[in-house]
């Protein structure tokens, strides 16, 4: 997640960068569940559990680039 928010994070504008780190941590959490898990989990399960990896790494993203923005805004 930090690699992916740090190359785009001078590429596009920060609602975009959210919401593109937001997809990146939907589709990483589903993927990591699906190689680690022995269960036979139902789709509504596996796609309500994308959301434990999307909600992180959308406030990650977010207070990524507030920060960045603070620092750049200084004399």
């Amino acid at each position: 997640m930090w690699l992916e928010d740090w190359f785009l994070s001078d590429k596009i504008g920060l609602g975009m960068k959210v919401a593109i780190s937001a997809c990146v941590g939907y589709v990483a959490s589903i993927a990591m569940l699906l190689l680690t898990s022995a269960l036979h989990l139902q789709l509504p399960q596996i796609l309500s559990f994308g959301i434990v990896g999307a909600i992180p790494a959308a406030v990650c993203s977010w207070l990524a680039g507030t920060t960045e923005n603070r620092g750049t805004s200084r004399p």
